[in-house]
């Protein structure tokens, strides 16, 4: 076993022998260096990627805004289109007043476009903006011209309300808000990509619907219908928005504060509006719908609609701002380990080759005075390693050899001696003859 052992290792003793110790830690240090280098490095790397994931998913919060805003007005606009469609002309300025919105929205979402290149991970979108805005501008033309119909004015603002999710949803693939992998932010960017505009266009085709249905007229199975789908997908997707929000609290009870407020002004909006198209619509035999009232009951609680997604923001941000906060300190620690590691294998090895230094010192002064014939005291080293093993056996050695030069001075000396007890004697026998 030890023959083998021997021969499995004798290449790294043939090599490591050839070297110093500096040379000897350098190389075992390089060896030593790779993995921890490459294990950093990637791990770095995924960290900065991930933090530039976070500042992208921010940014596309700061794009997607203006969207939501455009579609909170576009629904005003076509609500407000219907009751004037239908007959009643007190609304025209507030009709134009929410045209001149919705033509403010659409310059602020080109000068976010404009700036989407500076820091967004998209392309700038100026051409599906531009087919949006031309479809505005097709529904004010027809407006003007007096060529819209209850119905197609439904159906063009309905379309270009569509093609502004299709939009929205775009953009938060494009900045990485729908892989965002932890629970709280990534059900809250559900909530807003996803199930704020759904839960708000029901509302609002509610809404719509009901300023489309003249006041007094007898409602049809049919028409009731319409309404009883609406209030089910409204009410389906408010069901998933508040377990949605129960899992957030239950990862991050913190949040409570943030998000309950908000998420009860917006279920209570939006219970409180099925319950009126329950009431005044499907249950009802006749349409007592009072188009002016209506319209501001409903936009009023639309609005509280919204009102979450512009609330809870801040929250949302304030989150991506703390995982970014905790992989910054997950990367600053690790720099910080590394490089204590990194001192403290300097500062050992350094004093490790000075213990080296000094153990050569001490057995080359030892060796003097062998050399000189002198015992002096016995090499002491102030380790417990293999050094400390050398210095005994080079003691034993050391002492062994005084001994044995001062036993061989002894040896001379007596036969010195007894030569010249010889010689006297041999000159005493010589004289006496």
């Amino acid at each position: 076993m030890k023959f083998e052992l021997k021969k499995i290792f004798s290449p790294s003793v043939f090599l490591m022998s050839r070297f110093r110790y500096p040379q000897k830690f350098l190389i075992i240090s390089i060896f030593f260096a790779i993995p921890i280098v490459l294990g950093t490095y990637f791990f770095v790397t995924k960290i900065n990627e991930e933090i530039r994931t976070i500042h992208f998913e921010q940014n596309g919060l700061t794009y997607i805004t203006p969207v939501q805003k455009l579609l909170k007005d576009i629904q005003q606009h076509r609500g407000l289109t219907s009751i004037y469609l239908g007959g009643n002309a007190t609304v025209v300025q507030a009709l134009a007043s929410k045209r001149s919105e919705v033509d403010q929205d659409f310059l602020e979402l080109e000068r976010i476009d404009i700036e989407a290149g500076k820091f967004l991970r998209i392309k700038s979108e100026p051409s599906r903006i531009r087919d949006m805005k031309n479809e505005w501008i097709n529904i004010k033309q027809a407006f003007d011209n007096n060529t819209l119909t209850l119905e197609s004015s439904f159906r063009i603002h309905t379309d270009l309300r569509q093609n502004i999710i299709f939009f929205m949803g775009d953009i938060a693939d494009k900045s990485d808000l729908a892989l965002d992998h932890h629970l709280d932010t990534s059900y809250l960017i559900e909530t807003f990509i996803n199930r704020v505009p759904i839960i708000s266009e029901s509302m609002a085709q509610l809404r719509v619907s009901g300023l489309m249905l003249p006041q007094g007229k007898v409602l049809s199975q049919g028409e009731k219908q319409v309404f009883i789908s609406l209030s089910n997908t409204a009410h389906s997707y408010l069901e998933k928005t508040n377990r949605q929000m129960d899992a957030i609290l239950d990862e991050n009870p913190a949040l409570q504060g943030d998000l309950v407020p908000p998420l009860e002004d917006m279920t209570e909006a939006t219970e409180t509006l099925l319950k009126t198209i329950e009431e005044k619509i499907i249950r009802a035999d006749i349409n007592t719908i009072e188009q002016d009232e209506f319209y501001r009951s409903t936009t009023l609680f639309i609005n509280r609609v919204f009102d979450f997604y512009t609330k809870t923001v801040p929250t949302l941000n304030k989150l991506l701002n703390d995982h970014i906060a905790r992989l910054e300190k997950q990367r600053d620690l690790l720099f910080l380990s590394v490089g204590i590691s990194l001192f403290l294998v300097i500062y050992l090895f350094i004093g490790f080759y000075l213990g080296v230094k000094m153990t050569i010192y001490n057995l080359r002064r030892a060796t003097g005075r062998m050399l000189k014939g002198n015992k002096g005291e016995d090499v002491t080293l102030d380790t417990k390693d293999e050094f400390a093993e050398i210095a005994n056996a080079f003691n034993i050695i050391i002492n062994a050899l005084i001994v044995s030069n001062s036993n061989l001075k002894d040896n001379l000396a007596k036969k010195e001696m007894m030569e010249k007890v010889f010689n006297e004697q041999i000159e005493k026998f010589k004289g006496n003859n």
